[in-house]
């Protein structure tokens, strides 16, 4: 399935927290989206629910390895 096809925000973290929750210890999880700004605006959600947990539990590798909130998701003129 791909995230747009998901009408809610609830419905989507639901979904992407059911399948992150069977990632093995050590394991990865690969989450890809259009790219679009409703693509973007999806995966940047998703890292926002990652970056909440702690470190030692999970680490962003792309597209940027930083834990903090997405610089451009703050601004107004960038998907």
């Amino acid at each position: 399935f791909v995230l747009p096809e998901i009408p809610s925000a609830r419905g989507r973290e639901i979904i992407l927290d059911t399948i992150f929750s069977k990632v093995k210890k050590n394991g990865y999880f690969v989450l890809i989206d259009y790219g679009t700004p409703k693509g973007f605006r999806f995966i940047n959600d998703f890292r926002n629910m990652i970056i909440e947990m702690p470190r030692e539990e999970v680490n962003i590798v792309a597209p940027c390895p930083h834990h903090h909130k997405c610089p451009l998701a703050s601004q107004s003129n960038s998907w």
